[in-house]
């Protein structure tokens, strides 16, 4: 059974989480209670992996029920996942699911199209017709799935899934807004991680529209922030990557950055010490890296200094940089 961290979110300042960790069974039982909880977080699904590839599978599915939606955190070791007419016709009520990969990469495959997205990209899929998710041959995989109703996107209509991070205007925000809600969903107030469901909800229905109308809410700083820290994630594991580079990238002064981080009592230093440490963390846990050492993981994490980076790793994640490859792989295993 799912392991439940929070019973009810009217008791709590955070929304109610069910955990499904494969590590809490018979490794001869894995697939079948990650199957469990895939289905019970997504409604009913179909996974697939080889026979021999059961044996010794590791998942874990977070499922985080919101005021309206449901966000689900998977990381798994790869494989298949369907949804046809039977399992269509088992669920309970339809929605939208906004995907994304958190790390490695998909392919989407719905009403005769598909899409690939990569991690920091994100799509949406209709969950009212049958559609396949293919993930990379080997290594892990890890997605945030958020699960909208479809009475909350009334005016979306798709045909085949649709990957909106590439929008010209909403795309760089919707990504910015669905990592933060997947980052911050465990430790975020209800008022919190409402606003970001609601801001989700906006910018993804005008992704999916030719034109349409003004977003309420969405203020132009708020806009220009979530476009900073996009900027920041995405340059952090450059050594050269500072506030003077980061005005150059996003058009706005260094000035005027330092404002927009002090209205959000923030510093633009220590949310870039943060990619940089998040990033890291990532690649030393990621088993395609397992013989990288970590010197390069540090320089290619936008570390220029070994020792500062073993200390302010410690300090974040409370044990240095190589108990934590060590406790990663005894996880895995």
């Amino acid at each position: 059974m799912a392991q439940t961290e929070v019973e009810c979110s009217q008791t709590k300042n955070f929304p109610a989480v069910e955990v499904w960790d494969t590590n809490l069974v018979a490794r001869s039982e894995a697939f079948d209670f990650y199957r469990e909880g895939i289905c019970t977080a997504f409604m009913p699904l179909r996974p697939e992996r080889s026979r021999t590839g059961r044996q010794d599978f590791h998942a874990k599915v977070e499922c985080h029920k919101l005021d309206r939606c449901v966000l689900n955190v998977v990381s798994a070791q790869v494989h298949s996942v369907l949804r046809g007419r039977s399992e269509i016709a088992a669920s309970p009520h339809d929605c939208f699911y906004l995907n994304l990969p958190l790390v490695g990469h998909s392919r989407i495959s719905q009403s005769g199209s598909s899409i690939t997205l990569r991690a920091g990209e994100v799509g949406i899929f209709d969950s009212a017709e049958p559609f396949e998710i293919q993930h990379e041959n080997h290594g892990t995989l890890g997605v945030a799935s958020l699960m909208m109703p479809k009475y909350l996107l009334s005016d979306i209509e798709i045909s085949g899934p649709k990957k909106l991070s590439q929008h010209p205007v909403f795309g760089r925000i919707l990504t910015e807004a669905t990592y933060t809600l997947a980052q911050t969903v465990s430790s975020a107030s209800n008022i919190e991680v409402n606003l970001l469901q609601q801001l989700i909800i906006q910018l993804a229905s005008a992704a999916t529209q030719q034109s349409v109308a003004p977003i309420e809410g969405l203020t132009q700083r708020t806009a220009q922030f979530l476009r900073i820290k996009h900027a920041i994630r995405l340059n952090c594991s450059k050594q050269d990557f500072d506030l003077t580079r980061c005005g150059a990238i996003v058009g706005l002064s260094t000035g005027y950055i330092q404002q927009i981080f002090s209205s959000h009592s923030m510093r633009f230093t220590a949310l870039l010490l943060e990619e940089r440490l998040l990033l890291a963390e990532r690649n030393i846990s990621d088993p395609a890296l397992r013989h990288f050492p970590i010197s390069g993981i540090a320089y290619r994490s936008g570390f220029s200094d070994l020792s500062h980076f073993g200390r302010v790793f410690k300090e974040r994640f409370g044990v240095s940089p190589g108990v934590w490859r060590k406790q990663s792989t005894v996880q895995r295993h």
